[in-house]
This record gives C-alpha cells, sequence and structure tokens, in this order.
C-alpha cells in the first residue's frame, strides 16, 4: 500500500484556507498513486483548543474533506481534528480526535490518549480511553497522535495486530531530534513501519519543521519529508513485516507475565 505524509503549513485557525491547502495535498498524492493520505494533528485550525461552535465548524470541514476525498478518490484518509463530546455539557474543552475514513465512509475515531500538559493541552481537551486499529487495504493500521509518541506501551500491547503505526502531529521544531529517534525506536522495537506526518510553518508563537517520515520493520528511514510542505510517498508491505518478524521474532521474547507484576 502507498502511503503518502501530508504536509502542511496549518493556516491559523482559518478553517477554508487549511482545507484548499490539503485538498490540493491530497489531489497530488492521488495523482501519484497513493493509497492512504495522513494529514497532520489538527490539519483544519493548528494547536488552538477551539471550544463550542468553533470547534464543531473545524471538525465539521476536516471530516467533510476526508470523507469527500475518501469517496471521490477511491482512498483511505486520515486526519486529527477538534472533536466536541456529544456527552459534555458545558462544551468547554474538545478531544484531539483521529478520524479516519474510507471510500464506503468513516472507518474509526481515536481520541488522543495522552494529553500534553507542557503545552496547555492537559488543561483545555479531553483524553481519550482507547486505542484503534483498522485494516485498510490488507494493511493493519494503528493510529496515534503526536504526544503519544512518547510513550512506548501503548505500541507494545498493539504491536502483534499492527504492520503499520500511525502518528499525526504538531511537533514543534525545537524538539525535532526527539521526533524522528522517538519515530525509529517504535519502529525498531515493535517490528513495524511507523510513519509520521507532522506540519510545518509557524503557529500560535512556535516553529515547526516538518521531517515527515516513514520507517520500515528494522528502523530504515524510507521516505522522509524535509522541512516545506509538500507530499512525501513510500509504499508499505504487511508481507514484509511478517518476513521479518520470523527472521528476528523479538516480540514473541516479551514477557507480559512479569511486566504485570511490576508496580511503580
Amino acid at each position: 500500500m502507498n502511503v503518502a505524509l501530508l504536509q502542511m503549513d496549518i493556516a491559523w485557525d482559518d478553517a477554508a484556507q487549511n482545507v484548499t491547502m490539503a485538498r490540493a495535498l491530497g489531489e497530488e498524492a492521488v495523482r501519484r498513486k497513493a493509497e492512504l493520505l495522513l494529514f497532520p494533528e489538527m490539519f483544519t485550525c493548528g494547536f488552538s483548543f477551539p471550544t463550542g461552535d468553533r470547534a464543531r465548524h473545524f471538525f465539521a470541514a476536516g471530516t467533510k474533506l476526508l470523507t469527500t476525498l475518501s469517496k471521490e478518490c477511491a482512498v483511505a484518509t486520515a486526519g486529527s481534528l477538534p472533536e466536541i463530546p456529544a456527552d459534555d455539557a458545558l462544551e468547554k474543552r474538545a478531544r484531539n480526535t483521529l478520524v479516519v475514513c474510507g471510500p464506503s465512509g468513516e472507518l474509526g475515531r481515536y481520541s488522543k490518549v495522552h494529553l500534553f500538559g507542557h503545552g496547555g493541552e492537559g488543561s483545555n481537551a479531553l483524553p481519550g480511553d482507547s486505542t484503534l486499529t483498522v485494516t485498510i487495504g490488507g494493511v493493519r493500521v494503528s493510529l496515534f497522535i503526536c504526544y503519544d509518541l512518547r510513550f512506548p506501551q501503548p505500541f507494545a500491547l498493539l504491536a502483534e495486530q499492527t504492520d503499520l503505526f500511525v502518528v499525526v502531529a504538531n511537533w514543534p521544531e525545537v524538539r525535532q531530534s526527539h521526533w524522528e529517534t522517538l519515530l525509529r525506536a517504535r519502529a525498531i522495537e515493535n517490528q513495524a513501519y511507523v510513519a509520521g506526518v507532522n506540519r510545518v510553518g509557524n503557529g500560535g508563537g512556535i516553529s515547526y519543521s516538518g521531517c515527515s517520515s516513514l520507517y520500515s520493520p528494522s528502523g530504515e528511514l524510507i521516505v522522509h519529508g524535509g522541512a516545506t510542505a509538500g507530499v512525501s510517498i513510500g509504499t508499505v508491505d504487511p508481507a514484509e513485516v511478517r518476513r521479518y518478524r520470523e527472521a528476528f521474532p523479538c516480540l514473541a521474547d516479551r514477557r507480559w507475565e512479569l511486566y504485570q507484576t511490576i508496580r511503580r
């Protein structure tokens, strides 16, 4: 399956401009034979913590684009958006939710489990409480959002049912080396492909340097998006995941019965 990393310079709180840019990148990726289109975290607004009707506006604009591209171009799409929970009467906090769509409609949603307290997300958003794995074109895909990348536990728990891990992000330039190191680490330790798609440009006073990347199950770099907006495409093959795990069966040596006895 051909996976497209769509690196955007997200316009702050401007859904119309962001949808226009995202559509152009998506259509370019489709022309280049991509089958899964990955957009960055909060791609319709930036990391701005919208609530109430503003969050609904950014969520609706993003889901409409994802579903339309999937249906019109017969591809899968994914990107994170601010979602107001149906049971939140006060509407003061949204969830950072990654929406996955296919040609027949929505395939699933994942709400960010680990909130970035250092950047204010822990006070301005609601956390998710479950993971998401979907099968797209025969590839088992597990999806995460930005700060989740720093926490290896859920990746390890999902490894045996995953061929490709996806991480969509607004990862700051100041910690770019962490981004690339952790993406590669998640690939090596779980013997799976890892695709990370990040934004570029500036938003909310923070600089972002992109470096969207796809790593192989052995940790080799397949594609790298550099520091400018654009489309990077790499191929993932679940058969390669199986071959690599059979040739070097590290996952079989994990000792879950021991790990469960360890307490902080």
